[in-house]
């Protein structure tokens, strides 16, 4: 606890003679200040299983982003001692708002989130066509590139595709790894909707896709078979997003790191978007990312 010496100022008025006295008296106020953050580390868990829920994120009362968990449900974060709540959200799950003070610094905090239940309406297939189609870049033409995020505490990259036919059974997703000087890499398929003025909007599917990858130059391919990945968009957003898997119990996600070179080409087909925080997307310059879906229109 620090002791704060507070000077109060007083002034009174004579008003017979209409002389102005200065009287300034002293107290001496003890004022309790406290630690300006909180610093807190726990786990995210279903509540259900009780496993923990990989990539987690965490914001803070005003809406801000803070945290990732790692790939154990760990997280660790430092807030400011004025914060009241932190948000946790999930895919696939309902999100979590959590009261914290500064009692719960230097603790460990056990969250459980709500699986969230959804209602799908009937899909009748009366046939599907034989042939794939593919939409992007499969063959690498003229001189590519590579678009790195230099160091950042986050980064992710959203492309746009346009389905031909929908709805549209995806089969595969590609995109091409121009350089690589970090090694193996974490990142999260995510499908977005085309939102207000173009930007990337909410998310289409209800599940996390994680993958991992050690691709030094050349394509990464993910294949979706086996998924039902059933899109009936006909504009959607495929986003790349890097992840930091970091231990959690000890460093705060916030570190800033490096991210592979996606390969591009100067050939602008569509406008592409940045973020190096969550859901906050830039206009990036005019560039293609090299990246293709292969699908199947359902009928």
């Amino acid at each position: 606890m620090v002791l704060l010496i507070k000077f109060h100022k007083f002034i009174v008025v004579n008003s017979i003679d209409k002389t102005i006295l200065f009287i300034t008296l002293f107290f001496i106020s003890i004022i309790p200040v406290h630690s300006q953050t909180i610093s807190i580390k726990g786990s995210i868990l279903n509540i259900e299983t009780s496993e923990p829920i990989a990539y987690a994120s965490i914001y803070s009362e005003e809406n801000q982003f803070l945290s990732f968990c790692n790939s154990k449900g760990e997280f660790y974060i430092e807030i400011p001692s004025i914060h009241q709540y932190i948000t946790v959200k999930s895919l696939g799950y309902e999100d979590q708002k959590i009261s914290v003070n500064e009692d719960d610094s230097g603790g460990f905090l056990k969250i459980h989130l709500i699986p969230k239940t959804y209602y799908m309406d009937e899909l009748v297939i009366e046939s599907r066509v034989s042939k794939k189609i593919v939409i992007g870049d499969t063959i690498l033409q003229g001189r590519i590139k590579s678009l790195s995020f230099g160091s950042v505490p986050y980064a992710s990259i959203a492309i746009p595709f346009k389905f031909q036919e929908y709805p549209a059974s995806i089969q595969n997703f590609s995109f091409y790894i121009e350089s690589n000087h970090i090694g193996n890499f974490d990142f999260r398929l995510r499908l977005l909707t085309k939102g207000k003025r173009g930007k990337p909007g909410t998310d289409i599917l209800n599940q996390n896709l994680i993958h991992h990858s050690n691709q030094q130059k050349g394509w990464v391919n993910i294949e979706c078979k086996d998924i039902n990945f059933v899109v009936s968009e006909k504009n959607i957003y495929l986003v790349i997003e890097i992840i930091q898997d970091k231990d959690r119990n000890k460093n705060p996600i916030y570190e800033a790191f490096s991210t592979p070179g996606f390969g591009y080409s100067e050939n602008q087909k569509e406008k592409i978007y940045i973020a190096t925080k969550p859901n906050t997307w830039n206009l990036s310059k005019k560039l293609n990312i090299i990246a293709n879906i292969r699908y199947f229109h359902l009928e």
